[in-house]
């Protein structure tokens, strides 16, 4: 102490100015020091810039970054530098063993720079993608059970659900093209297809996207393809790179990053409301850790026992990133990944032909095990190679946060001409992975490595001798990158990828869109996407055509209609060939087949497609044995194989028809509304019915009119012809035409029911249909065509069932120009007076769907009885024709109807409504005309009241 009085002394006696002197001697002491001592960065050759101040930064940041440095890995090597903005310098590393040593040191050794943290922290939060060391490690570890393979085969089923409803839509379209193909944006359905799956898979959450609905998160990721950055956003970005807080600049990209992330935050914000709210009540816990949204609650609701990050835990904010960062993952990576795999295999016809015939060979869709087992080894060649060809992550850019020295595969010559075979890496240094360059490299992968080749991925010989086998990571690529940072969604994102891929190429032709190819672009949402050169936004484009379905879709013209002689024949064949059971041999039988089905409902469908038996008898097997038929009951798991379908499709692998509307008159129109209000008056809106008879009378109102324009020829009943009860929450309605029933109607209400009850409800729809079929036949009518509804009041659906030996089960979808295909038409209930317009325009394309179905249901049954009336009559010919022509005119009159009724929905939808009025007006007289044709001891003709007081007025108003 002693020593430094005199130093105290004289420090005391210095000027400010002598004091700010020393200080600075100090400092610039101390930095010499350090830059004398301090560890260096290898130099290294590299590409030389026009300009110090913008480096290559500029160029790479607008044009396309991957292909220059795949361009540069070529020229100088597997390592390099490239010269920054500001005279900074980047190091690129392509040699397979430093890039392995690299990935094993994320997060710790190597870590994101402050421009990424800073953007990444400002969309996401401090997440997973966010944190470093000890955080990162604890993130990933409470979301790794989400993601095991067990989880994933739980989800398998979600994206052949996703897939298959994008099919019933492409169906849809099909089916109303002229020339047999169609031009789809694959882009935006992979985008569809991509959210809606995550959204099911990893939050119990349907966004809807498949339905139509445009979801904000979808719209805010979409408004960057369209977005042109100005000069001022590329000098920000630029030199954003040293000073991050620049990033905080208003431009027009960073309103849109402002967008998605209050469109993620208010998503996420609702899918966490919602899992907390059914985490309260969640009865499986297995099942509930083993879910994404599970296992970000449960985190969440784990308190923090200590300052570390050792703990299991997630704060509120961690829990939101969370979220955000996986909305993210599933929506743009795999959409991407489908765009491009399309895009090659409409490019090399061949290997798309050769991945369906694969395909077809399985002969049905491929379980979780088939699609990651060596089952279908050219579908895994295909997928692997579109991911090594186009990576969504194109490169991986971070900073050393220490000193390291990284080994090299091969010796390197410097910037100096010395031979190297390590690389020295300096703290702070910014070092970039080229994923891309390294997927595509020759060097590794050989000459063809610019070429798409599923078949390098097939056998032991495919990669034999290829230096690829260096690269550590899964299949020799780094699209997943590697080590501590390795996709955690991979075996998501493949399972995903090759449901999708397999069902849309086993079941669709893809082809590019014009006769000279495909001219590529290339567009940015928050990663690179391809695009149509010349397109707006990110559109892709193609041509597709259906390959093939397991059911038979008839020309539109014909509406469906088979010709009723071959119809008949083929159809009567079947029946005769059926064996006839009696009391005895039926209770066998049964006996036998509910110990096989398990329920009584599955039992008598099955039954009831093999045998011929009176329903009267197994009435009385029934009553006996103390059952009760009641196909409310009918499980869709046991009822879907009955019509061809497969239950785990969820209804998705459903075959389409065209379902249109038969315009009404306007008069008529406002009819049905006078009803339907006397019926709400009366009895409340559907939601407020709370008993069988109100909800009957409320649908009623809206078909009453429309089935008295048959004059009894359809003729409703509300009591179950076939012989089954039904439950205390349904209505049915059977519509016989001439006798023979060909409607079905059934009102089921389901308020907030859930998609397991609606598939139920579905199949009680089915099982009624084959009840019906089977109760047709046994009056003696050969099988027809059920035409059903089922609705619950609000929605409808509408169906189609054709009955055999073989019976098959269709669904109806309307195409509406310029819009979105409909399997579903629904009312908008008013809920005050501001709403009552938009619940009559949904009002009437309901009611012009029905009257379509009951003349469709109407000429269905005419040609029946043609045929009858053909093949049964033992007479001259002078007298069969005598016997069929009012039945061939009656159907002739009923088709000219329907056409008329069509014609007139068309002449609405160009807004000529003065044809429209007066050609529905011509479909209706057609239809009266029609029904006065039938033959009189078919057709009722005591019931015209109006008729008679129109005749007398005078006398009824004396009485």
């Amino acid at each position: 102490m002693d020593l430094l009085q005199p130093v105290l002394a004289k420090l005391q006696t210095l000027t400010p100015l002598e004091v700010a002197g020393l200080l600075l001697t100090a400092y610039g002491i101390r930095k010499a020091y350090i830059a004398l001592t301090r560890t260096r960065t290898t130099p290294l050759r590299g590409p030389v810039p026009a300009s110090w101040l913008w480096g290559f930064q500029r160029q790479m940041f607008m044009g396309d970054s991957a292909a220059m440095v795949e361009e540069w890995v070529g020229e100088y090597g597997a390592v390099f530098q490239i010269p920054g903005s500001l005279g900074s310098k980047r190091v690129v590393i392509a040699d397979p063993k430093a890039v392995a040593h690299f990935y094993a040191h994320e997060t710790f050794t190597y870590q994101q720079n402050p421009f990424a943290r800073h953007f990444l922290a400002a969309l996401f939060g401090r997440g997973i993608l966010w944190a470093e060391g000890e955080s990162h490690k604890r993130q990933r570890k409470i979301l790794t059970p989400a993601f095991s393979n067990q989880a994933i085969k739980e989800l398998t089923p979600v994206f052949y659900d996703s897939v298959y409803k994008a099919k019933t839509v492409w169906d849809a379209l099909l089916d109303a093209s002229t020339t047999g193909d169609i031009v789809i944006d694959v882009q935006n359905w992979m985008n569809r297809i991509s959210l809606d799956s995550i959204g099911i898979a990893g939050f119990s959450h349907d966004f809807r996207s498949l339905a139509g609905e445009k979801p904000e998160v979808a719209e805010a990721f979409e408004s960057f393809g369209k977005f042109k950055p100005s000069k001022l956003f590329q000098i920000i970005m630029v030199f954003a790179q040293f000073f991050p807080i620049l990033l905080n600049i208003p431009t027009g990209r960073q309103a849109r990053l402002k967008s998605l992330d209050q469109s993620m935050t208010k998503i996420s914000d609702q899918l966490l409301n919602e899992g907390r709210k059914a985490g309260d009540d969640v009865g499986d816990a297995a099942k509930t850790k083993r879910s994404l949204i599970g296992t970000l609650i449960k985190a969440e609701k784990t308190e923090r026992t200590d300052s570390s990050d050792a703990g299991l835990y997630l704060q509120p904010e961690e829990v939101l990133a969370q979220m955000k960062t996986l909305v993210l993952a599933g929506y743009e990576t795999t959409s991407i990944s489908l765009t491009w795999a399309l895009i090659e295999l409409s490019l090399h016809v061949d290997k798309q032909t050769k991945l369906r015939e694969e395909l077809a060979q399985l002969g049905t869709d491929a379980t979780y095990d088939q699609l990651n087992n060596a089952t279908l080894p050219y579908l895994d060649g295909v997928v692997r190679e579109v991911l090594r060809l186009h990576p969504p992550l194109t490169e991986t850019n971070r900073m050393a946060a220490v000193n390291d020295v990284v080994p090299l595969a091969n010796p390197i010559t410097n910037a100096k001409g010395q031979q190297m075979d390590r690389l020295t890496i300096a703290a702070k240094t910014p070092v970039l992975i080229p994923i891309k360059a390294i997927n595509r490299s020759k060097e590794l992968w050989g000459p063809d490595a610019w070429e798409f080749v599923p078949e390098r991925w097939i056998g032991e010989e495919g990669l034999k001798g290829r230096r690829a086998l260096e690269v550590q990571g899964w299949g020799h690529i780094l699209t997943f990158v590697d080590g501590p940072r390795t996709c955690l969604g991979r075996g998501f994102a493949i399972a995903e990828f090759k449901a999708v891929l397999s069902t849309l190429i086993r079941n669709f032709s893809f082809a590019p869109r014009d006769a000279d190819g495909i001219k590529l672009g290339r567009a940015r949402t928050l990663l690179p996407r391809p695009k149509l050169e010349g397109e707006e936004g990110i559109r892709m484009p193609l041509r597709i055509r259906r390959i093939g379905t397991n059911a038979i879709f008839l020309d539109g013209s014909d509406y469906g209609r088979l010709n009723c002689d071959l119809f008949a024949s083929a159809s009567q064949g079947l029946l005769n060939n059926f064996q006839t059971l009696g009391y005895p041999e039926l209770r066998d039988v049964f006996d036998a087949t509910l110990r096989m089905e398990g329920n009584v409902e599955a039992a008598v469908t099955r039954l009831m497609s093999l045998y011929n038996f009176e329903i009267g008898v197994m009435k009385t097997i029934l009553t006996e044995k103390g059952l009760n038929l009641d196909f409310s009951r009918a499980g869709y798991a046991s009822i879907a194989r009955k019509v061809g379908l497969d239950a785990s499709f969820s209804l998705q692998d459903t075959p389409t028809f065209p379902l249109h509307r038969a315009r009404i008159p306007t008069s008529l129109f406002r009819d049905i509304v006078g009803d339907v209000e006397l019926a709400v008056k009366q009895y409340g809106l559907p939601h407020e019915q709370d008993n069988e008879p109100t909800r009957s009378r409320f649908i009623a109102s809206i078909f009453s009119r429309l089935s008295a324009h048959f004059e009894l020829l359809l003729h409703a009943s509300l009591d179950n012809s076939t012989g089954c009860k039904f439950s205390d929450d349904r209505v049915q309605y059977t519509w016989r035409m001439l006798g023979q029933i060909t409607i079905l109607l059934i009102h089921n209400k389901d308020e907030a029911i859930s998609g397991y009850e609606h598939l139920n409800a579905i199949a009680h729809l089915i099982a009624e249909c084959i009840s019906c079929d089977f109760f047709n036949y046994e009056l003696g009518y050969e099988p027809a065509r059920i035409y059903a509804i089922y609705t619950d009041g609000t929605s409808f659906d509408f169906f189609r069932f054709d009955g055999s030996a073989t019976p098959r089960f269709a669904r109806g979808i309307q195409t509406v120009p310029n819009g979105f295909p409909k399997a579903r038409l629904t009312l908008s209930l008013p809920q005050n007076a501001s709403g009552i317009s938009a619940f009559l325009l949904s009002l009437r394309p309901v009611c012009e769907a029905v009257f379509y179905f009951f003349m469709l249901g109407y000429e269905a049954c005419l040609d029946t009885y043609c045929s009858e009336a053909i093949n049964t009559t033992p007479e001259s010919i002078i007298h069969r024709m005598r016997r069929t022509m009012p039945w061939q005119e009656s159907r002739e009159l009923v088709k000219n109807a329907l056409y008329l009724a069509l014609a007139a929905s068309e002449a609405a939808m160009r807004g000529d409504l003065d044809t429209a009025e007066q050609t529905a007006g011509g479909a209706l007289e057609k239809l009266r005309q029609s029904v006065a044709s039938v033959p009189p001891p078919y057709r009722r003709t005591d019931c015209h009241l109006l008729e008679v007081w129109d005749a007398q007025a005078q006398a009824m108003m004396r009485a």
